[in-house]
């Protein structure tokens, strides 16, 4: 669900970036059907380029250790914690700040979401009432409804809305079925369902107004049967006497009336002015180096971790033993190291350490002693966690707390309280996600500590 909401973000920013490029370059030239195909182009090119995935290329040996120890922040285990802990039925504590925000943005999103979705159905069901309530006459390409109310004359797919009583029909028809021939409403039902998804993104309504704007450049120019002055005044004519209140059709009475004639009116772009689309090119390849790459952010090490891998070449001092984290009668662990099935991804995948559940306030305790390398207090992923470097090299986890006892640069012994157990994080129930990282890489911490040892 992070994913997609993450996605739906980086593609309202790319198709936004490549919109302003179409304002600033390409809204007054006269190459129509090129910024049409541009248009509804983008929002294709907005949906692709978040899963584009370009491999990261960088030599050396530096790059080895920092893709092993990328697992230490593995996506699976986040969706294994709320497994594990929801087949405990433990009940996830209201108060939670960053659920609750969690939860509010998802609500906000599946309310816009149902509305638009709402809003689309109804116009689809107007149009149908429109042509089920009026007499129709099939012509050569297209239906002819004989509309009997006073509307705007427009077009839906392959039917034309005009009232018998309608004055200079010819030339207006001409106007319509220039629609039909080049299935603006194709056009149109594309930028209403992608509006359902993307009703947060207020670019959207702006480039359904231009796309719009354009199929009326488009058919008032295959509208050849009157001289540009009478026409441009039949226009006028039809958008001051009558309106129409159908959402997905093409009107006649399109507004804003200037701007179309102004573009009867308008000197033909050069041939040459084309090659301002060639801009598109850079434009799209900087939005995939920004938005795509091989490592998702919840592989990513944090900056403090990152510093320990570049400044630090594991080596082996002295051998240490590690004592279990947590000592309550209470706890027991709920989910070991090693792959187990997650019902959230339909697959199995690899649990990259153990998590104790215990009750919220727990104290936790030093496996060994060490210095702190990270103590982060955090609403995301693995919560408020604390890492510590062992003298030989090795890192312990402390994953989902609750208090930070510590903080960075700390030095602690073996059994020395550092916080408590928490429901922070991708959570569902208070525990603490313990991990063990030698050389790394990842180890089971059953094999290091003897308590656990079976």
């Amino acid at each position: 669900m992070t994913n997609f909401f993450i996605n739906l973000l980086e593609t309202s920013i790319c198709t936004s970036i490549l919109y302003f490029l179409y304002i600033s370059f390409f809204r007054n030239l006269t190459h129509f059907q090129w910024n049409r195909f541009y248009l509804t182009g983008i929002l294709l090119i907005g949906l692709i380029i978040p899963l584009v995935d370009l491999p990261v290329t960088e030599g050396g040996k530096l790059l080895e250790i920092d893709m092993d120890l990328a697992h230490y922040f593995p996506e699976e285990e986040h969706f294994s914690d709320i497994w594990v802990h929801s087949q405990e039925n433990v009940i996830p504590q209201q108060n939670d700040k960053s659920f609750s925000i969690w939860q509010l943005v998802i609500f906000a999103y599946l309310i816009g979401f149902l509305f638009s979705l709402l809003k689309l159905l109804i116009a689809f069901a107007q149009i149908y009432q429109l042509i089920k309530e009026n007499p129709k006459e099939k012509k050569e390409g297209y239906v002819h409804v004989k509309v009997l109310k006073n509307i705007a004359p427009c077009s839906f797919g392959k039917w034309v809305f005009l009232s018998e009583h309608l004055e200079n029909k010819q030339a207006i028809l001409q106007h319509e079925l220039a629609h039909i021939r080049d299935r603006h409403t194709a056009d149109v039902i594309l930028l209403e369902v992608y509006a359902v998804f993307f009703w947060f993104n207020p670019v959207t309504y702006f480039i359904k107004k231009s796309i719009n704007q354009i199929h009326e450049f488009i058919a008032d120019n295959n509208t050849a049967d009157l001289d540009k002055r009478t026409y441009a005044e039949l226009i006028l004519q039809q958008s001051v006497s009558k309106s129409s209140n159908l959402h997905l059709v093409n009107s006649f009475a399109f507004l804003p009336i200037k701007k179309r004639i102004l573009m009867l009116s308008k000197e033909k772009s050069s041939a040459l002015s084309k090659i301002r689309f060639v801009l598109i090119v850079p434009v799209v390849f900087l939005l995939i180096s920004a938005f795509s790459s091989s490592f998702t952010p919840q592989n990513t090490l944090t900056p403090e971790v990152v510093s320990v891998v570049t400044t630090f070449v594991p080596e082996v001092k002295e051998e240490i033993t590690f004592d279990v984290p947590i000592t309550s009668k209470e706890s027991a662990i709920s989910s070991r190291y090693g792959m187990r099935m997650n019902p959230i991804q339909k697959k199995e995948q690899f649990h990259r350490g153990i998590d104790f559940k215990a009750p919220k306030g727990t104290e936790i305790y030093a496996a060994a002693g060490g210095t702190i390398i990270l103590a982060e207090l955090s609403d995301k992923l693995y919560g408020n966690q604390i890492k510590i470097r062992h003298s030989d090299g090795t890192i312990t986890g402390y994953s989902h707390m609750n208090d930070l006892d510590v903080k960075k640069g700390d030095t602690v012994k073996k059994g020395e309280k550092i916080g408590t157990v928490g429901n922070t994080g991708l959570s569902t129930g208070p525990h603490l996600h313990f991990e063990i990282i030698q050389n790394g890489k990842s180890v089971n911490p059953e094999d290091l500590i003897p308590a656990l040892k079976k």
